[in-house]
Protein backbone atom coordinates (compact mmCIF):
# COMPACT_ATOMS: atom_id res chain seq x y z
CA UNK A 1 0.00 0.00 0.00
CA UNK A 2 1.28 3.40 -0.95
CA UNK A 3 1.89 5.90 1.83
CA UNK A 4 -0.32 8.98 1.69
CA UNK A 5 1.25 11.89 -0.16
CA UNK A 6 2.39 14.74 2.04
CA UNK A 7 3.56 18.23 1.24
CA UNK A 8 6.26 20.17 3.09
CA UNK A 9 4.46 23.43 2.26
CA UNK A 10 3.20 25.19 5.36
CA UNK A 11 -0.24 26.72 5.49
CA UNK A 12 -0.07 30.43 6.25
CA UNK A 13 -3.01 32.15 7.88
CA UNK A 14 -3.52 35.69 6.64
CA UNK A 15 -5.31 38.22 8.81
CA UNK A 16 -7.66 40.38 6.72
CA UNK A 17 -6.85 44.09 6.57
CA UNK A 18 -10.45 44.93 7.45
CA UNK A 19 -11.71 43.36 10.69
CA UNK A 20 -14.49 40.87 10.10
CA UNK A 21 -17.58 41.11 12.28
CA UNK A 22 -19.00 37.94 13.74
CA UNK A 23 -21.43 38.13 16.62
CA UNK A 24 -23.91 35.37 17.29
CA UNK A 25 -27.35 36.71 18.16
CA UNK A 26 -26.74 40.30 17.03
CA UNK A 27 -28.90 41.68 14.20
CA UNK A 28 -27.35 42.61 10.89
CA UNK A 29 -26.95 46.12 9.53
CA UNK A 30 -25.51 47.98 6.59
CA UNK A 31 -21.94 49.12 7.41
CA UNK A 32 -23.04 52.68 6.64
CA UNK A 33 -24.65 52.78 10.10
CA UNK A 34 -21.45 52.17 12.05
CA UNK A 35 -19.52 54.41 9.64
CA UNK A 36 -21.79 57.39 10.27
CA UNK A 37 -21.62 56.90 14.03
CA UNK A 38 -17.82 56.88 13.87
CA UNK A 39 -17.78 59.91 11.57
CA UNK A 40 -20.00 61.92 13.91
CA UNK A 41 -17.76 60.89 16.81
CA UNK A 42 -14.60 61.98 15.02
CA UNK A 43 -16.18 65.38 14.36
CA UNK A 44 -17.91 66.10 17.67
CA UNK A 45 -15.86 64.06 20.16
CA UNK A 46 -12.36 63.22 18.83
CA UNK A 47 -11.16 61.78 22.15
CA UNK A 48 -14.12 59.40 22.34
CA UNK A 49 -13.55 58.45 18.71
CA UNK A 50 -10.03 57.28 19.59
CA UNK A 51 -11.39 55.26 22.49
CA UNK A 52 -14.19 53.79 20.39
CA UNK A 53 -11.76 52.81 17.63
CA UNK A 54 -9.61 50.93 20.12
CA UNK A 55 -12.49 49.21 21.91
CA UNK A 56 -14.39 48.28 18.74
CA UNK A 57 -11.32 47.54 16.64
CA UNK A 58 -12.57 49.69 13.78
CA UNK A 59 -11.25 52.96 12.40
CA UNK A 60 -13.12 55.43 10.22
CA UNK A 61 -11.10 54.38 7.16
CA UNK A 62 -11.83 50.70 7.77
CA UNK A 63 -15.53 51.44 8.25
CA UNK A 64 -15.58 53.39 4.98
CA UNK A 65 -13.90 50.48 3.19
CA UNK A 66 -16.68 48.18 4.44
CA UNK A 67 -19.26 50.63 3.08
CA UNK A 68 -17.60 50.56 -0.34
CA UNK A 69 -17.61 46.77 -0.33
CA UNK A 70 -21.34 46.83 0.28
CA UNK A 71 -21.47 43.78 2.50
CA UNK A 72 -23.96 43.41 5.33
CA UNK A 73 -22.26 43.16 8.72
CA UNK A 74 -23.18 42.38 12.29
CA UNK A 75 -24.73 45.29 14.17
CA UNK A 76 -22.70 44.44 17.29
CA UNK A 77 -20.21 47.24 16.71
CA UNK A 78 -22.93 49.81 16.02
CA UNK A 79 -24.67 48.80 19.24
CA UNK A 80 -21.42 49.07 21.18
CA UNK A 81 -20.73 52.49 19.68
CA UNK A 82 -24.22 53.62 20.69
CA UNK A 83 -23.60 52.58 24.30
CA UNK A 84 -20.35 54.57 24.37
CA UNK A 85 -22.01 57.64 22.83
CA UNK A 86 -25.02 57.47 25.17
CA UNK A 87 -22.86 58.38 28.18
CA UNK A 88 -21.51 61.58 26.60
CA UNK A 89 -22.87 65.02 27.48
CA UNK A 90 -23.31 65.84 23.77
CA UNK A 91 -24.78 62.47 22.83
CA UNK A 92 -27.87 64.07 21.27
CA UNK A 93 -25.67 66.05 18.87
CA UNK A 94 -23.66 62.97 17.90
CA UNK A 95 -26.71 60.77 17.27
CA UNK A 96 -28.49 63.57 15.38
CA UNK A 97 -25.52 64.32 13.13
CA UNK A 98 -25.12 60.62 12.35
CA UNK A 99 -28.81 60.35 11.42
CA UNK A 100 -28.74 63.39 9.15
CA UNK A 101 -25.57 62.32 7.38
CA UNK A 102 -26.77 58.75 6.92
CA UNK A 103 -30.05 59.71 5.26
CA UNK A 104 -28.27 62.27 3.07
CA UNK A 105 -26.12 59.42 1.76
CA UNK A 106 -29.19 57.26 1.16
CA UNK A 107 -30.89 60.13 -0.65
CA UNK A 108 -28.00 60.51 -3.09
CA UNK A 109 -28.06 56.77 -3.74
CA UNK A 110 -31.57 57.05 -5.17
CA UNK A 111 -31.89 57.19 -8.95
CA UNK A 112 -31.69 60.74 -10.27
CA UNK A 113 -34.86 60.21 -12.29
CA UNK A 114 -36.81 59.35 -9.13
CA UNK A 115 -35.54 62.43 -7.32
CA UNK A 116 -36.43 64.68 -10.25
CA UNK A 117 -39.88 63.11 -10.61
CA UNK A 118 -40.66 63.65 -6.94
CA UNK A 119 -39.89 67.36 -7.19
CA UNK A 120 -42.69 67.75 -9.74
CA UNK A 121 -45.32 66.07 -7.57
CA UNK A 122 -47.75 67.88 -5.23
CA UNK A 123 -46.60 68.00 -1.62
CA UNK A 124 -49.04 65.34 -0.40
CA UNK A 125 -47.86 62.86 -3.03
CA UNK A 126 -44.21 63.75 -2.38
CA UNK A 127 -44.70 62.98 1.30
CA UNK A 128 -46.38 59.64 0.61
CA UNK A 129 -43.71 58.58 -1.85
CA UNK A 130 -40.95 59.78 0.49
CA UNK A 131 -42.34 57.66 3.33
CA UNK A 132 -42.77 54.64 1.06
CA UNK A 133 -39.19 54.98 -0.19
CA UNK A 134 -37.88 55.39 3.34
CA UNK A 135 -39.72 52.26 4.47
CA UNK A 136 -37.93 50.30 1.77
CA UNK A 137 -34.59 51.69 2.98
CA UNK A 138 -35.25 50.90 6.65
CA UNK A 139 -32.64 48.13 6.75
CA UNK A 140 -29.98 50.74 5.98
CA UNK A 141 -30.66 52.85 9.08
CA UNK A 142 -32.60 50.53 11.41
CA UNK A 143 -30.78 47.24 10.85
CA UNK A 144 -31.91 43.99 9.30
CA UNK A 145 -34.65 43.40 11.86
CA UNK A 146 -35.94 46.98 11.92
CA UNK A 147 -39.01 48.16 10.06
CA UNK A 148 -40.93 51.39 9.62
CA UNK A 149 -44.69 51.75 10.11
CA UNK A 150 -46.74 54.72 8.88
CA UNK A 151 -50.12 55.51 10.45
CA UNK A 152 -52.66 58.25 9.67
CA UNK A 153 -55.05 58.83 12.53
CA UNK A 154 -57.55 61.66 13.01
CA UNK A 155 -55.83 63.79 10.41
CA UNK A 156 -52.40 63.27 11.93
CA UNK A 157 -49.42 61.44 10.47
CA UNK A 158 -47.35 59.13 12.65
CA UNK A 159 -44.27 57.08 11.84
CA UNK A 160 -42.53 54.54 14.03
CA UNK A 161 -39.35 52.48 13.88
CA UNK A 162 -39.74 49.07 15.47
CA UNK A 163 -36.84 46.78 16.45
CA UNK A 164 -34.32 49.37 15.30
CA UNK A 165 -30.65 48.96 16.15
CA UNK A 166 -29.79 50.23 19.67
CA UNK A 167 -33.44 51.00 20.51
CA UNK A 168 -33.79 47.89 22.69
CA UNK A 169 -31.95 49.15 25.78
CA UNK A 170 -32.84 51.83 28.29
CA UNK A 171 -29.33 53.27 28.12
CA UNK A 172 -29.56 53.90 24.36
CA UNK A 173 -33.28 54.48 23.73
CA UNK A 174 -32.88 58.27 24.06
CA UNK A 175 -30.07 58.21 21.51
CA UNK A 176 -32.23 56.10 19.22
CA UNK A 177 -34.93 58.78 19.34
CA UNK A 178 -32.38 61.47 18.45
CA UNK A 179 -30.99 59.35 15.62
CA UNK A 180 -34.29 58.35 14.02
CA UNK A 181 -35.82 61.80 14.43
CA UNK A 182 -32.87 63.23 12.48
CA UNK A 183 -33.40 60.57 9.80
CA UNK A 184 -37.05 61.59 9.29
CA UNK A 185 -36.31 65.30 9.51
CA UNK A 186 -33.77 64.91 6.72
CA UNK A 187 -36.27 62.83 4.76
CA UNK A 188 -38.80 65.68 4.97
CA UNK A 189 -36.25 68.27 3.87
CA UNK A 190 -34.50 66.39 1.08
CA UNK A 191 -36.91 63.79 -0.22
CA UNK A 192 -40.38 65.17 0.54
CA UNK A 193 -39.14 68.77 0.15
CA UNK A 194 -41.75 69.95 2.64
CA UNK A 195 -41.65 72.02 5.78
CA UNK A 196 -42.55 69.51 8.46
CA UNK A 197 -41.45 69.13 12.04
CA UNK A 198 -40.82 65.71 13.50
CA UNK A 199 -41.87 65.39 17.13
CA UNK A 200 -41.13 62.40 19.34
CA UNK A 201 -44.21 60.71 20.78
CA UNK A 202 -43.14 59.15 24.06
CA UNK A 203 -45.33 57.16 26.38
CA UNK A 204 -45.48 57.43 30.15
CA UNK A 205 -43.97 53.98 30.40
CA UNK A 206 -40.77 53.39 28.44
CA UNK A 207 -41.40 51.17 25.43
CA UNK A 208 -38.30 49.49 24.12
CA UNK A 209 -37.86 48.42 20.51
CA UNK A 210 -40.08 51.18 19.20
CA UNK A 211 -39.50 54.89 18.51
CA UNK A 212 -42.63 56.84 17.54
CA UNK A 213 -42.90 60.28 15.93
CA UNK A 214 -45.53 62.65 14.64
CA UNK A 215 -44.81 64.39 11.34
CA UNK A 216 -46.66 67.70 11.39
CA UNK A 217 -46.64 70.75 9.19
CA UNK A 218 -44.42 73.44 10.62
CA UNK A 219 -46.61 76.45 11.38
Amino acid sequence: MLAPATSPTRVRLVTPAIPQEVSVGAPSCEPLLQYELLKALSHLSPSLYEQASRECGLTLDQAHALVKRGEIVSAARAMRLARLIAHQSNSNEIFSEAGRSLFTTLYHRLPLLLRMMMRALPRSLRTRLALLTTRHMAHSFAGGSGHVTVLRQRGRLYVSVADGVFSDRLETITGAYDFYRAVFETMCQQLARAQYKVVAVKHARARLNQCCFEIARDA
